[in-house]
């Protein structure tokens, strides 16, 4: 009986090992090489999984050689980075690879959304936290980019954009107007009017002076032997 609880309390001890180091490999962080941190430093302190497993696939000595996918794996890396809202090592790890004469269109989005996001930040942190407003130095630049944003923005946003703008404005009853127009509404009522009346008047007869010439040159151009051919 003694050896079957020794027995028991030997195999509950070995589960409950195997439970908690299976939950603590679970919730254990994941981490980098020492030589793939040397090689990537601002992989150091980043917890995110996803950012790991890219490290980790930048660090695999089977891709050294494909420098293409090295190159998507770290602008990859680079999007994670902003929308983690890490910006400043987006823009280190874009800076990085456009002096290694790399650039994209992903790039440019990174840098212009990291970019907006840390001005953002400093925009919230004077009217929060300072209390004050844009500078002279710092409005001209700041207006330069709204302006340059405006004229950027997509053509299809932009209509939609007036046609809302359009919808949303209130319709401005102007008296002045409708004064006008109700006025010339009345005046041509009138005129059918006056002109309806002076058409059911009987219209005289005029002769026209040539055609009173033409008569009289007709009856002279008559021969003066006609009355003799008569008789």
């Amino acid at each position: 009986m003694q050896i079957f609880k020794n027995g028991v309390l030997f195999i509950s001890l070995i589960v409950t090992t195997f439970t908690a180091q299976t939950i603590f490999a679970k919730e254990a962080p994941l981490e980098l090489k020492k030589a793939c941190l040397k090689n990537n430093p601002l992989a150091i302190g980043d917890t995110d999984p996803e950012l790991i497993d890219l490290y980790s696939q930048i660090c695999d000595k089977k891709k050294y050689k494909n420098q293409e996918m090295i190159t998507q794996l770290s602008i990859q890396i680079a999007q994670k980075y902003q929308t983690l809202g890490q910006n400043l090592k987006a823009l280190q790890l874009v800076d990085s690879l456009r002096k290694r004469n790399i650039d994209s269109q992903e790039m440019t989005d990174i840098t212009f959304l990291a970019s907006i996001a840390i001005s953002q930040n400093a925009l919230n942190q004077m009217r929060t936290t300072e209390l004050r407003a844009l500078t002279e130095t710092t409005y001209v630049p700041a207006k330069q980019l709204t302006e340059t944003i405006r004229f950027a923005q997509p053509t299809v946003e932009n209509y939609s954009m007036k046609k809302a703008e359009n919808a949303n404005k209130p319709k401005i009853f102007n008296r002045s107007t409708a004064k006008n127009s109700d006025f010339k509404k009345i005046k041509n009522t009138s005129m059918v009017k006056a002109s309806g009346q002076k058409s059911s008047k009987p219209s005289k007869t005029t002769v026209s002076k040539d055609h009173v010439i033409a008569k009289t040159t007709s009856s002279s151009s008559a021969s003066p032997f006609d009355t003799l051919n008569k008789k």
